[in-house]
């Protein structure tokens, strides 16, 4: 007779946030996958060490989106197939790709494709060759 598991998985990025899975439709994603891969990026700390090398030469004044929030995006929806910037302005709605940067579903929706592709377009060699890249 097969035995099973009632454990709940939890996700400590959400903090006290509940976040539910079920099969009873709703807000419907195929990559929830992405919270497993977010679970353990923030255990070895890959994306925030990233973060760290790049200078944001952005504007604060005019961001709505902070620079981790979007290499997680960016780099999460590569994981899950969508090497592609231009599926950024469908997938910014998706409940587990905005769970997997750290917003609910009823928050804001993530960065745009133009957003997303200013952000690759700003990383600089020097970035990646500085001194603080020795973390990367």
């Amino acid at each position: 007779m097969t035995k099973c598991n009632t454990r709940q998985l939890g996700f400590s990025f959400l903090r006290k946030r509940k976040l539910t899975v079920d099969f009873g439709g709703g807000e419907i994603t195929s990559d929830s996958g992405l919270l497993l891969v977010r679970q353990a990026d923030q255990s070895l700390g890959l994306l925030e060490g990233l973060a760290s090398c790049i200078t944001d030469r952005r504007d604060a004044r005019y961001t709505d989106h902070d620079l981790l929030t979007l290499l997680r995006q960016r780099i999460y929806q590569i994981v899950a197939g969508y090497e592609d910037c231009n599926d950024a302005n469908v997938l910014r709605k998706d409940p587990a790709l905005k769970a997997a940067c750290g917003r609910m579903p009823s928050d804001k929706e993530l960065g745009s494709q133009p957003t997303l592709s200013r952000l690759e377009n700003t990383v600089t060699q020097e970035d990646l060759l500085s001194d603080r890249a020795v973390v990367c």
